[in-house]
């Protein structure tokens, strides 16, 4: 799902200071072992403010980069980033959705604003479906002029549809007095056909391509494990019947599997941390595993923890890493955005420029992990909180750093991308206030049903 504009870049050889956050350790997880705690520790009054800290700058994203202006045609469309106020993506739109429910609990917005936002984006969201121009299957292009709707020159994106499918759902379940929601929630969900993006033969099923042009030639496709897990439980809980996935398209794509210190990953091409998070903001699998017993949390925890002890395995070769920086994942680096960035194990080996990226720590890597791995996220969380240039006033920890870059100079990104503001906010809230994204995503019937249309049984 991140973005595919990626440069070239320049070394990140750098120094990091251990600081004592008091960070405790965690067995060995083998991917058949018993599940992590997401709640190990009560919060302390220091955590507490940490993550509140980090929450305020997530809501002033996501209240100052909507387009909030009624009568809009691009009402609610979010920019992509903060420094482009005029390019909003529809992933980014969708992570405001799924924020503004745990903006109300927080007493950021009242109910009714939260209502209304949300009323407005689904308008501007079935506007788009139903413009031919616009959309294919009901899903929409990845990028659009924030003020109009209009698309770029880019891809229409299933997996970004999907991400804006969990934030419209997460509405349809909060908001549960407002039948206009539901009824145009469930509207927009029914809209999105995934079986039109069934494309190459893989095993006994086809692959779901990533997208397809504006002439609607389809893309290269989703062959192995990645972020996508969501998208085949939405599109198999489809509340229109004619639009469901089957389970052979889950079963499709190949699900690789290695070890990294002992901990068993069913990995994704690029190790980045995002893809082992992003799903998981939607949907609870903690509870589930498939018809082969894979459990997707747990996988997750693993993941979060091979990609820590990365960190720590190579921080003398590469000294932005550290026990409490960690989580390689798509992001900005000092010479443009990469989504190549991820730790072992990983399906490509490094890019002829991995090398030049792989300083860049993001923040939202760890601490996107922290329902997964609550302890070292949290003195993750405390350590970045600790680089005064890391930090803004107004949206706490912008997207990403690299010390002494080139050997001599240290780099912060000045800037914040929404779809990394986005997983920060929403696994911190579920962390605090333990799985409420989750648990709203949950309580829709038709999640359920994909879930069991796709084989996933509850764990005993």
């Amino acid at each position: 799902m991140k973005h595919k504009n990626s440069h070239l870049f320049s070394i990140c050889l750098m120094t990091c200071t251990l600081l004592a956050f008091g960070c405790k350790g965690n067995s060995s997880l083998s991917i058949s072992s018993s599940l992590e705690s997401f709640s190990s520790t009560e919060l302390t009054y220091k955590d507490k403010a940490d993550i509140d800290k980090e929450l305020l700058g997530c809501f002033n994203y996501f209240n100052d980069c909507p387009n909030l202006t009624e009568g809009s045609a691009g009402y609610g469309l979010t920019q992509d980033r903060l420094s482009r106020r005029g390019l909003a993506s529809i992933a980014a739109t969708g992570f405001s959705l799924a924020c503004y429910p745990s903006f109300v609990e927080m007493n950021y917005i009242t109910k009714a604003e939260g209502e209304k936002r949300t009323l407005n984006t689904y308008n501007t969201i079935l506007r788009l479906q139903n413009d031919s121009t616009q959309s294919y299957g009901g899903c929409l292009y990845h990028f659009m002029d924030k003020n109009s709707g209009v698309h770029t020159d880019c891809e229409i994106s299933t997996i970004d549809t999907a991400i804006l499918l969990g934030g419209v759902i997460a509405g349809m379940e909060y908001f549960t007095d407002n039948s206009s929601i539901r009824a145009k929630g469930n509207e927009i969900w029914s809209n999105v056909d995934y079986t039109l993006f069934k494309h190459k033969t893989q095993g006994t099923g086809q692959l779901i391509s990533m997208g397809c042009d504006s002439s609607h030639n389809l893309l290269s496709d989703w062959d192995m494990t990645a972020e996508q897990l969501m998208m085949y439980v939405f599109g198999a809980g489809n509340p229109n019947a004619s639009h469901q996935l089957d389970k052979t398209s889950y079963d499709a794509f190949k699900k690789p599997y290695s070890t990294y210190d002992d901990y068993k990953v069913f990995y994704s091409w690029n190790g980045s941390i995002f893809t082992y998070q992003f799903s998981h903001a939607f949907i609870d699998f903690s509870k589930y595993k498939d018809a082969n017993g894979l459990n997707w949390w747990q996988n997750s925890v693993n993941a979060s923890l091979a990609s820590r002890q990365f960190s720590i395995d190579y921080q003398d070769e590469v000294k932005s890493y550290s026990e409490y920086a960690w989580g390689l994942t798509a992001c900005d680096t000092p010479l443009g955005y990469s989504g190549a960035l991820g730790a072992l194990p990983r399906g490509g080996g490094k890019t002829d420029n991995y090398a030049e990226i792989e300083g860049t720590i993001a923040p939202c890597g760890a601490l996107g992990s922290i329902v997964f791995t609550p302890d070292y996220s949290l003195s993750s969380l405390g350590y970045y909180q600790s680089l005064k240039n890391l930090n803004d006033s107004t949206y706490g920890l912008m997207d990403s750093y690299c010390l002494d870059f080139g050997g001599t100079t240290d780099w912060y990104c000045d800037d914040a991308i929404g779809i990394d503001k986005g997983i920060t906010a929403m696994m911190l809230y579920s962390y605090k206030n333990p799985m409420f994204n989750q648990n709203l995503v949950m309580k829709n019937t038709n999640i359920l049903s994909g879930l069991n249309t796709l084989g996933f049984t509850e764990t005993k």
